[in-house]
């Protein structure tokens, strides 16, 4: 998204080859005319073959316009996201967010009991046997062989 904006914003100045391109744009040989042969097919640019060279030139001055308004808009909604992360990030009074994942959410677990009773919590209890850990069983369902088994009054031994 970002090579093709980048692109539009180019050919907006007038036409130009996809080497022009490429060496204003800065990506792979191989990169540029995908992203250009998008663009040509949803109708947002036109190419024209002159020599040995393709150039691309913007559909119409009205994608021109388009492209300079889209890219005002997210100028404006980008400054006022810095403007917010800046006053956020200099608030003194900020609680900084948790750590997400299980392992801190368990420590924040223990801590908050801590300072509800006291005391420690208990140490974790090893689960009960479930039968849906068995080797023969894949997914919480038995496999054919297990059922059949199952069937027979013969043990699993996998």
């Amino acid at each position: 998204m970002r090579i093709r904006i980048r692109v539009l914003e180019l050919l907006g100045d007038g036409p130009l080859a996809v080497p022009g391109l490429r060496a204003e744009v800065g990506v792979q040989a191989s990169s540029l005319p995908q992203q250009l042969a998008v663009l040509r097919r949803a109708g947002i640019v036109t190419s024209t073959c002159e020599g040995g060279a393709v150039r691309y030139t913007l559909a119409g001055p009205d994608v021109a316009d388009l492209i300079n308004t889209t890219l005002g808009v997210l100028a404006q909604v980008l400054a006022g996201r810095a403007e917010r992360l800046d006053a956020v990030r200099d608030d003194p009074g900020r609680r900084r967010p948790a750590r997400r994942g299980a392992r801190a959410t368990s420590q924040a677990r223990a801590r908050a009991q801590l300072r509800r009773t006291g005391s420690e919590p208990a140490p974790p209890v090893a689960p009960a046997h479930d039968p849906r850990s068995a080797p023969s069983v894949r997914g919480g369902r038995p496999t054919r062989w297990h059922r059949r088994s199952v069937r027979r009054g013969t043990p699993t031994s996998h």
